[in-house]
């Protein structure tokens, strides 16, 4: 995860820097953009008791390069480009398992007390949103109202267990795809003010492609967003 977040900022700085008016070159163009964070808390629908997470532990991180283009004075649509990183904490002693058929599995842990009980993702991620100045805006400023989508693809996942084990503590990290849906996508909102807003997004896809048991759950997510670094 670390490197993905790191290969993110990467991309975003070298991109926020072609975005700058430069200096040895006055004639190139000066491209509006910036850069979203998004800071949420996700939760998963019809778990019917199966993999049930836990609130706080179960984060979303959003990192995003944002162009803003204008509609008319009360409109704008803005595209992005970015990483979306999601954590879930699961609540009961249960981990991935591959079968004879090398397809996952829910599979109890017994005998150990988990510390820490982690299933991660991250997509790159296209969202789309129109945005609505009932006051107007010159270039993206003041009060909005934003709807819009976005598309995902998975570029990793990830697995992680803390336990207490004859007077010591370890952690058990594994990367595999764990059936998750190669492929993303849903709806977003946004309520702001300037650089500042709250977000919800509902995803419309199931999370697993392949469910490790007979239901398959969906996202629903909610948070805050700063834009403009």
């Amino acid at each position: 995860m670390k490197y993905i977040v790191a290969f993110s900022l990467a991309i975003i700085v070298s991109l926020s820097a072609v975005a700058q008016p430069q200096k040895s070159s006055p004639e190139q163009p000066d491209i509006p953009g910036d850069i979203s964070v998004d800071f949420g808390l996700t939760f998963l629908r019809n778990t019917q008791q199966f993999l049930e997470s836990q609130a706080w532990p179960s984060r979303v991180v959003g990192l995003h390069y944002m162009y803003t283009h204008k509609l008319a004075d009360k409109f704008t649509i803005n595209p992005a480009l970015g990483v979306g990183m999601d954590r879930f904490g699961i609540q009961d002693n249960v981990n991935f398992q591959q079968d004879s058929s090398r397809v996952y599995q829910l599979d109890t842990i017994s005998g150990l007390a988990l510390r820490k009980n982690l299933l991660t993702f991250s997509y790159l991620e296209l969202p789309v949103e129109l945005r609505f100045y009932p006051f107007k805006t010159v270039q993206g400023e003041g009060f909005f109202l934003g709807i819009g989508g976005f598309a995902g693809l998975r570029i990793g996942s990830t697995t992680k267990v803390k336990y207490d084990f004859d007077n010591a503590t370890r952690v058990e990290k594994q990367r595999g795809d764990y059936g998750i849906n190669q492929f993303r996508y849903g709806l977003q909102t946004h309520i702001g003010w300037k650089q500042f807003s709250i977000f919800s997004r509902i995803y419309l896809n199931d999370l697993f492609e392949n469910p490790p048991v007979g239901v398959n759950p969906r996202q629903i997510t909610f948070g805050i967003n700063f834009t403009g670094f």
